[in-house]
C-alpha cells in the first residue's frame, strides 16, 4: 500500500468518530426564523435615512448617494452596500443620466455581469464620448474577459489624460 492510499485507509477509518461529534445543522421550523443579525453602523444608517428621503427624480442626490454606498462598500468588502446602490439606481426615474449608466455599469462589473456593464457603458458612451472612467472600466473589464486587443485600444483612449483620472 503507498502512502496516499495508507492515508485514505485512515481517514476512513476515523471519519465515523469524527462524523459523530460534529453538530447537528440548524433547521429553522419557519423560513422567518432569523439566524443572524448583521450590525449596522452609523454611515450605513445616515445613507438610509437619506435613501428614504430622496424623490425619485432628484439625480444628482441619488447619484451622490451611489457613491456614498460605493466607497463604504469598498471601505467595508461588504458587497451588500453595493446591493443597496443598485437598487438607488434602479429607483430612479427614467431617463437615467449618463453618469448613473457608468456607475451602474461599475456595480454589474463588481459582481460579473460584465456583458450587462459592457451594455451599459455603450449606451452611456455618446453622451460621454471623453470621460476616462469610462474608458478605464470599459477597459478593465475586456481584460477580464481575456479581450487584449479591444482592451489596449480602451487604454490608448486614455493616453495623455492621467490628469483627468486622478481628478
Amino acid at each position: 500500500m503507498n502512502g496516499v492510499a495508507a492515508l485514505l485507509a485512515g481517514l476512513l477509518a476515523v471519519a465515523p468518530a469524527v462524523a459523530g461529534t460534529l453538530p447537528t445543522p440548524l433547521r429553522p421550523a419557519s423560513p422567518d426564523t432569523v439566524l443572524l443579525v448583521l450590525p449596522e453602523g452609523g454611515a450605513e444608517q445616515a445613507l438610509q435615512r437619506r435613501a428614504r428621503a430622496l424623490a425619485a427624480d432628484d439625480w444628482p442626490a441619488r447619484l451622490e448617494l451611489v457613491r456614498a454606498y460605493r466607497n463604504l462598500s469598498r471601505n467595508r468588502a461588504d458587497p451588500r452596500l453595493d446591493g443597496q446602490a443598485e437598487a438607488l439606481l434602479q429607483a430612479g426615474r427614467v431617463p437615467a443620466p449618463s453618469e448613473a449608466l457608468v456607475l451602474e455599469a461599475e456595480l454589474r462589473q463588481v459582481r460579473h455581469d460584465f456583458a450587462g456593464a459592457l451594455s451599459l457603458l455603450d449606451r452611456a458612451e455618446p453622451a460621454r464620448p471623453r470621460d476616462p472612467q469610462l474608458a478605464l472600466l470599459r477597459a478593465q473589464i475586456l481584460r477580464v474577459q481575456g479581450r487584449y486587443d479591444p482592451a489596449r485600444q480602451a487604454c490608448l483612449a486614455l493616453l495623455g489624460r492621467v490628469g483627468e483620472l486622478a481628478s
